[in-house]
């Protein structure tokens, strides 16, 4: 959906399209109805927790989470401990969230319970606490040199096993919670989804970290759903977006979506559009239809287009070989774009108290639109 952590996050919260206005949406102006992840769960009785290694002030993302439902809300600010520095952000190593997220689940209580958990080593500067072990070495790239916007190549194979320690530690983190998921018997009446807000990227397309482009490498995640005899075992080889993530849990569970949601549940096979959108240190636009995929790239003021079947790197433009197929998804994304654009006018209230945010357009009819290789 986004390759930004500010938009990515509060979609799979929301299964809300951030694409809302022309710059950065800092969420200072929430006057759309919407109902996150807490609020569908509180509303069924469960009890409900954000419990977060991260900042959630940073962007306004503390703001959109607010709805005003009663959840036990837990992040950075709450911490009395020591902070891990990340840069633009003071964020709890997440060792100490998860003895948060162990001790609430301890809570005695008579409810069903649902909770979210964002851990934060994984990003950048992969920094770990004091006495964590580091099996990849080395791992300490030049404080001189190494920024989010940049690091000289050479330090790539340093900076690499640097994030590979953090993933392991974040692996660590994950099995303390479903070892005591285990434990007190709770396991397998326990629907878990993995997931990641964006990827990363290593010197691929001559970058580095995060939030500048839309390639796969920046914007395909894990996505894992665990739940033994609900959610039947196997992999699902069609594109999904975070959108997706909390229609899809509603789905497990029997319910119906709300009608706020403008993803869409994938345990029922469907053809679908996927949307995309950065507006942070660039700006950029997407939509994939498998397997096809159309990039405009506000910034360079460039289009790019890609068949990631034969292509998954992205390394052939075919913008000009395929006239007719980058035509009609640049209809498609360009049509919901103004759909957005216009629901969410700053002068225009009156159609957020009576409608729900439009629905994503499916894809096009591209049958006869490929044009044969010359």
């Amino acid at each position: 959906t986004a390759t930004h952590s500010n938009y990515a996050q509060m979609a799979i919260l929301s299964s809300l399209f951030p694409r809302r206005v022309h710059g950065l949406d800092q969420y200072e102006r929430i006057d759309y109805p919407r109902v996150l992840f807490h609020d569908t769960f509180h509303r069924l009785g469960y009890d409900t927790a954000t419990i977060t290694s991260q900042d959630e002030n940073w962007q306004g993302m503390r703001r959109f989470q607010d709805t005003g439902t009663p959840t036990f809300f837990w992040f950075s600010e709450t911490f009395e401990g020591p902070h891990l520095d990340s840069g633009v952000e003071k964020i709890v190593p997440d060792a100490a969230t998860t003895d948060v997220v162990l001790d609430w689940l301890d809570r005695d209580r008579t409810t069903p319970w649902a909770l979210y958990v964002n851990l934060q080593a994984t990003h950048f500067p992969y920094t770990l606490a004091e006495g964590v072990e580091h099996p990849y070495l080395p791992d300490e790239p030049d404080p001189a040199t190494f920024g989010y916007l940049g690091y000289p190549r050479p330090e790539r194979e340093i900076v690499i096993n640097r994030y590979d320690n953090a993933l392991r530690y974040v692996d660590d983190q994950l099995a303390r919670l479903v070892d005591h998921l285990e434990a007190s018997g709770q396991l397998d009446d326990t629907l878990i989804a993995i997931t990641a807000d964006h990827g990363e990227m290593f010197f691929e397309k001559d970058l580095v970290t995060h939030g500048k482009t839309l390639y796969e490498i920046e914007a395909r995640v894990p996505l894992i759903l665990h739940w033994p005899g609900h959610v039947p075992v196997g992999e699902r080889d069609e594109p999904v977006s975070n959108l997706d993530l909390l229609p899809t849990i509603a789905d497990a569970l029997d319910l119906p979506p709300h009608p706020s949601w403008q993803g869409a549940s994938f345990l029922t096979p469907q053809s679908r559009a996927v949307y995309m959108n950065i507006q942070g240190l660039r700006f950029a636009d997407g939509i994939v239809c498998w397997p096809w995929k159309l990039i405009l790239e506000r910034t360079g003021q460039t289009a790019h287009l890609f068949r990631l079947d034969v292509d998954p790197d992205e390394d052939h433009n075919l913008i000009d070989q395929q006239p007719e197929i980058a035509a009609r998804l640049d209809d498609t994304l360009r049509k919901q774009l103004l759909a957005q654009l216009d629901y969410h006018r700053e002068d225009a209230p009156e159609v957020r108290h009576e409608r729900f945010q439009p629905r994503l357009r499916p894809c096009p009819d591209l049958a006869g639109a490929e044009q044969a290789p010359q």
